[in-house]
Parts: structure tokens; C-alpha cells; sequence
């Protein structure tokens, strides 16, 4: 597709980390845009030249405290502005706590109380119930894609372990 020189194309790159440690899941309260108030998985954008992994162990450093290794990817979304990568990501050391101004509170939440709060918005649930399919299963390989249409979110695909 050819841009003008007055349009320039936005395509942004992101990627999200579900932790999960002891039945207790890592999120942070977020402090601005559309996830201001709300407890999400950590993520971020990815650096020019910065592997979606890399990027994904980085904003969990970055914004919790906690370094991790990421693994697999057990979530991902595809709108026509955007991808987001969901990984499952192990445990390394380090305490939670708030390391960077993205937050407000950062906390290890019972796996099943996240799920069930208001505050932790559909697309965390989803990667989190994803991340927890793909752990108790056997098949690590196949995931299921949705097409949503629902008016309150974006227009994308989002695939999901199912």
C-alpha cells in the first residue's frame, strides 16, 4: 500500500506476559490509557531491533520487579492497526513491587479471583484462561482462532488455546 507523504502508516508491536507462580498470577495496576485503573498482565511495545521474547521479559523487569523467562506463546491478537503477543513466562526471582511510573500497584492475584474480578479486563482473562489451557494440556501446539466482532473492543482475530 503507497502513503502519501501526508499519511504515515501506525503499526504497533506488542507483547503481554502471564506469570503465574503458585496458583498466583502477576499483574500491575495500570496508571494511563485504556487500561488506567485496571489490573493487566505486565506487556509493552517492542524496541526497534528487539525480539518479541526480549521484549517480553523486559517489560516484566520493567514494570514489576520480577525477571522471568518467557516461553511459549499461548495468546495472540491481530487487529488491522496492530499484533500482541501473549506469553507464558517462567518465574525468575525477584520481589513484585512497583519499579516503574506504568503502575500503581503491582501484586500476585490468585488465579481464580483474577478471573473473577472486575477490574482485570477481558483480554488479561482471556490470556490468563489461555496460558492455564495450555499448561494442563497435552496438545502444546494447537490453538483456536475467534473472530471477534464485539462493538466494545477492537475488530480483530485473537487466537486462544482451547
Amino acid at each position: 500500500m503507497a502513503f502519501s507523504d501526508n499519511e504515515r502508516m501506525i503499526f504497533g508491536k506488542g507483547v503481554g506476559c502471564v506469570v503465574i507462580k503458585d496458583g498466583r498470577v502477576l499483574l500491575g495496576r495500570h496508571n494511563y490509557g485504556r487500561g488506567k485503573g485496571l489490573l493487566i498482565i505486565p506487556g509493552g511495545f517492542i524496541n526497534e531491533r528487539e525480539l518479541p521474547a526480549e521484549a517480553a521479559e523486559r517489560e516484566v523487569l520493567e514494570e514489576t520487579n520480577v525477571k522471568v523467562k518467557a516461553k511459549e506463546i499461548v495468546s495472540m491478537r491481530f487487529t488491522e492497526n496492530d499484533w500482541y503477543l501473549v506469553f507464558r513466562a517462567e518465574y525468575i526471582s525477584g520481589k513484585a513491587k512497583v519499579n516503574d511510573s506504568e503502575n500503581s500497584e503491582v501484586i500476585w492475584l490468585d488465579v481464580e479471583e483474577a478471573l473473577n474480578k472486575k477490574d482485570v479486563p477481558p483480554l488479561s482473562k482471556e490470556a490468563i484462561k489461555s496460558c492455564l489451557k495450555f499448561i494442563n494440556s497435552e496438545n502444546k501446539y494447537a490453538m483456536s482462532i475467534k473472530e471477534d466482532y464485539d462493538a466494545s473492543r477492537e475488530l480483530g482475530s485473537y487466537a486462544y488455546y482451547d
